[in-house]
């Protein structure tokens, strides 16, 4: 989430990471905080987290979670393990959370005692494989398959490298409403 700051290295501990975002905090608190929808829930031992496995191992990954991870799933009636579908709902249920705050967070602009800038930055970290279901969903509901799976190609069939992934804006437009832009480069 922080890749791309200078002060960030690459191998800090979460106490360490935390130190370093947290640097210069007027209010206290942190710039880290846990959302466990971001987080994946797969049990290696079953015999749909062996598979799961597996795929990581084959470089077969995303392949995997998009075209078997649903049905899989299903048919062994693992009701709780993370699968396409699911992490996918996860991230949209994040990202539904910061449309809800969009409007509140407009109002809370135009006062100007607060002085609060225009923008609200979130930075986002989770496990590879996570974000990536949203983004290819979002693809494969706006593009089709065939664009899902050039994109998984373009994601080297693994998903993305330690500081990539894509941004989501939210912007209040004149009408009251929210335009929704998610962009991802490579």
């Amino acid at each position: 989430m922080a890749g791309q700051l200078d002060e960030i290295i690459g191998n800090e501990n979460l106490d360490e990471l935390r130190q370093k975002l947290n640097e210069g905090l007027k209010k206290g608190g942190s710039k880290i905080s846990i959302d466990n929808r971001l987080n994946y829930n797969v049990d290696l031992s079953t015999e749909f987290g062996k598979k799961y496995l597996e795929a990581f191992k084959n470089g077969v990954f995303l392949k995997f979670i998009v075209e078997q991870s649903d049905s899989l799933a299903k048919s062994l009636n693992e009701i709780e393990t993370d699968n396409y579908s699911r992490m996918a709902g996860q991230i949209a249920e994040v990202i539904k959370k910061y449309i809800s705050i969009a409007s509140h967070w407009n109002e809370l602009v135009k006062d100007e005692s607060k002085q609060y800038k225009d923008t609200l930055k979130r930075f986002m970290g989770t496990h590879q494989g996570v974000a990536e279901c949203f983004l290819l969903k979002v693809v494969e509901k706006t593009k089709g398959e065939n664009e899902r799976n050039v994109l998984i190609t373009v994601l080297n069939n693994v998903g993305f490298d330690f500081t990539e992934g894509f941004d989501v804006d939210i912007e209040n437009t004149s009408e009251g409403k929210q335009k929704i832009m998610i962009i991802f480069n490579n």
